[in-house]
C-alpha cells in the first residue's frame, strides 16, 4: 500500500465531510478551468439514476456514432473515445475531476461532438462534474442505494438532483437547449422532472402514466411493447417498430430513454430504429459468456435488490433447468442493510446460492458473507442450496463444476469491473468474464465461441 493512500485514509477520519466536500467541488472547477473548460465545446449529456446507466449511456453512444456523428463517453463498464473503447478501469463511476477533465479534452482533440457522462450521486454530490455544463440530463429510475454514505433516501435523491438542479440554474449555451428526458414509470419522476430546462421529455412504458404537475409542459414518448426475449426485444414508437439486440424488459426504457434524447437533436425515428437494430452489448450488463460447455453462463452487474429484480424477471427467457446463481455484496461504508436482503432474494429463487467475496475494502469478506447468509435463512420459503466460499475464484470455479447440461450459472456483483478492492484500496486485478473462460478453460471446455 502506497504511502499517499495511508495519509489520505488519516485525512478522511479527521477533516470533516463538509469541508472534504467543499475542497473536492473547488478542485473539479479549477481543474476544469486547467484544462480550458473542454465541456463548452462539446453538447454535453448527463446519465444519473440508480440503474441502467451504463447502458443508456452506451445506447446513446452507439446511436449517435451508428448516425455518423463523432462522440466519447464515461460510464461505470467502458470510457470510449470516437472508435476506441476500453474498459473502465478507475473502479468509480464517475471519474475524478482531474481523469475526467483530461478525458474531455481528449475527446475535443479527436473532434467529438457528443459527450455522455454517467454521473453517480457520490461524484455529482462531492461535485466532480463541476465546470461542466451540460444540455441533456436523463433520469433512469431511483431506488434506495448508499444511505449509510449520503445519510437517508433524502440526501441520496438530493445528490441525484444535482444535475437536473444545475441545468435549471444554469445560464445555457447559445444553440444547445436544456433537455431534461426522465422515465415517467419510476414513482421519483415527477421531482426530476420540475426543473426549470427548455424543454422535458417524459418516457414511458405504460399508456396511464400522467403527472399531473408537468402534463403539457412535456413532450411524451409511450412505446407499445411488443416481445421481450433472451437475444432481444421488438417495441413499437409512433408506429415504427425498433428491434433492440439486448434482453429484459427494462431495457426497452433504457432504449427508450436513448431514443429520445437522439430523437431531441433532430435524427428521424426511421434512422434511429436501424441504428439501434445493430447496437452492441454493454460489458457485464446481462452479459452471455458463449461457450461450448451444455451450459450457459451470464455475468450481471446487479449489486442492489432493485437491480436483482430486474434480473431474475429476466431469467426465465433463458429456459434453464436451474440457476446456480455466485453472489455477494461490497463493503466499506456501503448498504449494510442491502445484504440480507439480497441473501434472501436469491434464496428464494436460485436454484443453488455460492454466497462469495466481492469488494470487501475494509470489511472482513466472512463478515459479509454471514451479514448476506442471516437473509439466506429469512427465505420463505427457501429454494436454494446455499453455499459459502469466501474465494470468489474458487466460487465461481465451484458452480461451473456443479453446472450440468441445461443449467444457466449467473454471476454477479461485479462483471467487467477489473478489480477487487481491500483494505486501504488495495487493489487486485479481476473481471468476472475472464476468470469464467480460465477456470472452464481448466474444466477442459476452451473451444469458445466468437
Amino acid at each position: 500500500m502506497s504511502s499517499v493512500r495511508i495519509v489520505k485514509d488519516v485525512l478522511r477520519r479527521f477533516i470533516p465531510k463538509q469541508a472534504l466536500v467543499s475542497y473536492h467541488r473547488m478542485r473539479a472547477s479549477l481543474v476544469a478551468f486547467r484544462f480550458g473548460y473542454p465541456a463548452r465545446q462539446m453538447t454535453m449529456i448527463g446519465v444519473t439514476g440508480t440503474n441502467g446507466k451504463s447502458t443508456v449511456v452506451s445506447l446513446i453512444g452507439q446511436l449517435l456514432a451508428g448516425l455518423g456523428e463523432p462522440i466519447g463517453w464515461v460510464s461505470t463498464a467502458s470510457i470510449r473515445i470516437r472508435d476506441k473503447e476500453d474498459l473502465n478501469r478507475t473502479k468509480l463511476t464517475t471519474a475524478d475531476p482531474g481523469l475526467l477533465q483530461l478525458l474531455l479534452r481528449r475527446m475535443v482533440r479527436a473532434g467529438c461532438k457528443y459527450a455522455i457522462v454517467e454521473a453517480s450521486s457520490e461524484g455529482l454530490f462531492q461535485g466532480r462534474l463541476n465546470g461542466i455544463q451540460f444540455s441533456v440530463g436523463v433520469f433512469t429510475n431511483l431506488t434506495p442505494e448508499h444511505i449509510e454514505s449520503h445519510g437517508s433516501f433524502e440526501a441520496y435523491t438530493q445528490a441525484k438532483e444535482r444535475l437536473f438542479w444545475g441545468m435549471g440554474r444554469s445560464v445555457g449555451i447559445p444553440g444547445r437547449p436544456k433537455i431534461s428526458v426522465v422515465n415517467l414509470d419510476d414513482p421519483s419522476a415527477e421531482r426530476f422532472a420540475r426543473f426549470p430546462v427548455d424543454r422535458v421529455i417524459g418516457c414511458s412504458l405504460k399508456n396511464d402514466t400522467v403527472l399531473t404537475s408537468i402534463k403539457g409542459q412535456a413532450t411524451w414518448r409511450s412505446a407499445q411493447v411488443i416481445s421481450v426475449g433472451s437475444t432481444g426485444s421488438r417495441f413499437k414508437l409512433d408506429g415504427i417498430e425498433f428491434k433492440l439486440p439486448l434482453p429484459g424488459a427494462f431495457n426497452v426504457m433504457n432504449a427508450l430513454e436513448a431514443i429520445a434524447v437522439v430523437e431531441a437533436f433532430g435524427f428521424p425515428l426511421n434512422e434511429i430504429a436501424r441504428a439501434l437494430a445493430v447496437v452492441e452489448p454493454i460489458p457485464g450488463r446481462l452479459e452471455l459468456i458463449e461457450t461450448q460447455a451444455p451450459f450457459k453462463v451470464l455475468v450481471d452487474y446487479a449489486p442492489e435488490p432493485a437491480s436483482m429484480a430486474a434480473l431474475y424477471e429476466t431469467l426465465p427467457l433463458f429456459n434453464a433447468k436451474r440457476i446456480i446463481h455466485v453472489f455477494g455484496s461490497c463493503g466499506g461504508v456501503r448498504d449494510h442493510a442491502r445484504r440480507p436482503v439480497l441473501g434472501q432474494w436469491v434464496a428464494e429463487r436460485a436454484n443453488i446460492a455460492i454466497v462469495t467475496n466481492e469488494d470487501p475494502y475494509d470489511e472482513p469478506p466472512a463478515k459479509i458473507i454471514k451479514e448476506i447468509i442471516v437473509g439466506t435463512r429469512l427465505a420463505n420459503p427457501a429454494k436454494a442450496v446455499i453455499e459459502e466460499i469466501v474465494d470468489r475464484r474458487a466460487a465461481i470455479h465451484r458452480a461451473l463444476i456443479l453446472a450440468q447440461a441445461g443449467d444457466l450459472v449467473v454471476i454477479t456483483g461485479k462483471a467487467s469491473e477489473q478489480w477487487i478492492v481491500g483494505p486501504h484500496g488495495q487493489k487486485t486485478p479481476w473481471d468476472d468474464r475472464k476468470v469464467v473462460q480460465e477456470e472452464l478453460k481448466l474444466l477442459g471446455v476452451d473451444n469458445f465461441k466468437k
